[in-house]
């Protein structure tokens, strides 16, 4: 699943997961442009795609680096 913020029709930042939709989700890339860092772009993208998390109830996180 992806997570992509935009500004006028330019890609500015992307959150990328894989899911087994049971028990884990695996965090791939939070991207952002350098221009857009540290604006909060970053921690909207996981919000929202903490949202869409919930969905899948009790679920472990895991960011992959």
């Amino acid at each position: 699943m992806i997570s992509v913020k935009t500004k006028s029709d330019e890609v500015i930042g992307f959150l990328r997961y894989i899911t087994d939709c049971a028990t884990r989700v695996f965090i791939q890339y939070i991207l952002v442009r350098p221009k857009y860092q540290r604006h909060g772009i970053g921690m909207q993208l996981m919000n929202h795609a903490e949202k869409e998390f919930e969905k899948y109830g009790k679920i472990q996180v895991e960011v992959l680096y």
